[in-house]
């Protein structure tokens, strides 16, 4: 029987992952390709982790693939032929979400998915020893470097430690205008940073992201910060103390940020 279609938001929520979609037959596979993009810092959402049992199947579903920023499709042709598959894939063409195709094994790829990124992964199952450990790294890099120009948030966390200063404000900027929550801790960190233009658009950042965690660190660095454009904001924040709701407050904090700084 054909799944019933996905109801799909299509305004992407800020919170951000690859969504992977797979014939329970390459479980195994995709256990090793789920656990490795974990540690390389992408956020994978699948349906044996990411579903509990108090969760309606079909609408955690149709919300996974409202905010990926890529469907991840481990191809077969058993995997070709499933309709969950093509439900999945047909969902994701339909909100604009990149389609990333990991061949498993070597077979014919759909005319209407030409135009989607490949990592080919299929020689991998059929080598053994060293050549198959080097086979399945250099794929997995491939992919990673795909996801990574897709959605560069695990590259622009990485730049935030840049000994170039330009290249710590460039990236806590990006970080900023991505808006997605998982960067937080990383920026948090960035306040403290000698250059006072870093420390001026990691404060706008962290107001972007609506973050109640944070707040405090906001706060503390209005008041403590050296610069005269920094600490004078610590009106502002307590004006946003007036504020009832806290991702409130950090609308008013990290509004006086908005404008560029004072020479």
């Amino acid at each position: 029987m054909s799944p019933e279609p996905f109801v799909l938001n299509m305004i992407k929520p800020k919170m951000a992952h690859v969504y992977l979609s797979y014939s329970r037959q390459d479980n195994d596979f995709v256990d090793l390709i789920e656990n490795d993009l974990s540690e390389r810092g992408h956020v994978v959402w699948r349906d044996t982790s990411s579903v509990s049992e108090e969760d309606d199947w079909g609408e955690a579903i149709g919300k996974a693939l409202q905010s990926a920023y890529a469907l991840a499709v481990a191809v077969t042709e058993i995997s070709l032929s499933s309709d969950w598959i093509q439900q999945e894939i047909s969902s994701a063409q339909s909100s604009d979400t990149p389609v990333v195709l990991l061949l498993l094994e070597d077979c014919e790829v759909p005319s209407e998915l030409k135009e989607a990124s490949l990592v080919d992964f299929s020689q991998v199952r059929n080598a053994s020893g060293l050549d198959q450990l080097n086979l399945y790294r250099s794929a997995m890099q491939s992919l990673v470097g795909t996801l990574d120009k897709l959605y560069p948030v695990r590259v622009y966390i990485q730049d935030l430690t840049n000994t170039n200063d330009v290249a710590r404000e460039t990236a806590a900027r990006k970080l900023g205008n991505l808006g997605d929550p998982s960067a937080t801790e990383a920026l948090i960190r960035l306040l403290v940073d000698p250059d006072v233009d870093v420390r001026f658009v990691t404060a706008e950042s962290l107001g972007k992201l609506h973050s109640q965690s944070a707040l405090r660190p906001l706060i503390r660095v209005l008041g403590d910060d050296d610069d005269p454009d920094v600490r004078a904001a610590r009106g502002w924040e307590r004006i946003a103390r007036r504020v009832s709701a806290p991702g409130d407050w950090l609308s008013v904090i990290s509004a006086q940020f908005s404008g560029p700084s004072s020479s």
